[in-house]
């Protein structure tokens, strides 16, 4: 089954999404799409349990695969979600318009 987030709409400026609950997900497949002449600087963070910290989880970037904690450049990623509760993206670049669309999968 999967599951369909707007994380960033393009009218966010710097700034987080809101929270989503991922108890059962699997992977996050997110296209990252800079609408503006902003620097990308886009993080996934994820929450294990109920009384800890976000904290940033790794993303793939699937054109090149390669591994880092933030993007920097337009494109699709992948981010493991095993053990991961809630997640969020947050937008840490200079101002500008950042789309954040994401599909979480449960296989």
């Amino acid at each position: 089954m999967n599951f369909k987030f707007l994380f960033l709409d393009g009218t966010d400026t710097t700034g987080e999404s809101q929270i989503f609950y991922c108890d059962e997900g699997k992977s996050l497949t997110l296209q990252v799409k800079n609408l503006g002449n902003s620097v990308l600087d886009v993080e996934v963070d994820g929450l294990t349990d109920a009384d800890g910290d976000f904290q940033t989880l790794a993303v793939t970037n699937l054109g090149d695969l390669t591994t880092d904690d933030s993007i920097a450049a337009e494109g699709i990623y992948r981010v493991s979600l095993d053990g991961i509760m809630q997640i969020k993206v947050k937008n840490n670049g200079t101002a500008g318009d950042v789309k954040a669309f994401g599909v979480m999968t449960t296989y």
